[in-house]
């Protein structure tokens, strides 16, 4: 996708190039942590609570900040919400809160149609990627969470959910994705992986990591080579 003559590809790129430069003393002293690693997401519950920046065409600059703690307090402001037309969710990867490629595609989405955006903030730029690994499972549900809210609120229809994530945050869309399958007994319409997390997941299980049935169509896109990404058939198009 391109936007102003520049690929946004390419700005995850460079993303995903300072991501692998900050985990790589990281993976050079893992042996023996990835498995552990995996264990404990699933054995504590994790305190985290992203920020969904909300975009549409009526307010495409000055996002409204929502959280699911002050969602009421937003549904009754009543910020642009459209809920005939697709929603988007864009969730950054490790290392990359508040990065430009998400406005980027955040423009890009509402210059192609008239959707809502939301962009998911988790606010990690001093965690290590081991305290990243942990929380990815809770960011995914906080993301279901907030689906359920506007499927109450606004009758969204999950048919028309769109979930995008990079690295890390690919990760997280596939457990948003089996929450809302789980709770409301039907998929989320799409979840595209940019480059999702390969470090931690390597030996998950479908039930642990980014899965084609997590939507009721997944796409994978690689940009940066095979590094750092996790690999396999995990999605219906490559």
């Amino acid at each position: 996708m391109k936007l102003n003559g520049k690929n946004i590809s390419e700005d995850i790129a460079d993303d995903d190039e300072k991501c692998s430069k900050g985990m790589s003393s990281w993976l050079d002293s893992s042996t023996g942590f990835m498995q552990s690693a995996m264990d404990s997401m699933f054995s504590s519950k994790k305190t985290v609570e992203p920020k969904f920046l909300s975009f549409s065409r009526e307010n495409d600059q000055e996002p409204c900040y929502v959280t699911n703690a002050n969602f009421t307090e937003w549904d009754a402001d009543g910020c642009d919400f459209d809920p005939t037309v697709k929603t988007v969710f864009i969730i950054h990867g490790f290392k990359d809160s508040y990065a430009p490629w998400t406005r980027k595609l955040k423009d890009a989405f509402i210059l192609r149609e008239d959707c809502n955006v939301f962009i998911v903030e988790c606010g990690q730029p001093s965690e290590t990627y081991s305290d990243v690994l942990k929380n990815i499972p809770e960011v995914g549900k906080q993301v279901a969470v907030f689906i359920r809210n506007l499927m109450k609120s606004k009758a969204l229809d999950v048919r028309n959910v769109h979930i995008i994530g990079h690295s890390a945050g690919g990760q997280s869309a596939g457990f948003a994705g089996k929450e809302i399958k789980k709770t409301e007994k039907r998929p989320v319409g799409r979840i595209t992986g940019l480059d999702p997390a390969g470090p931690g997941f390597y030996d998950a299980t479908p039930d642990q990591r980014l899965d084609a049935t997590d939507a009721s169509f997944v796409d994978i896109i690689h940009t940066n080579m095979g590094c750092s990404r996790l690999e396999g058939n995990i999605g219906y198009s490559t």
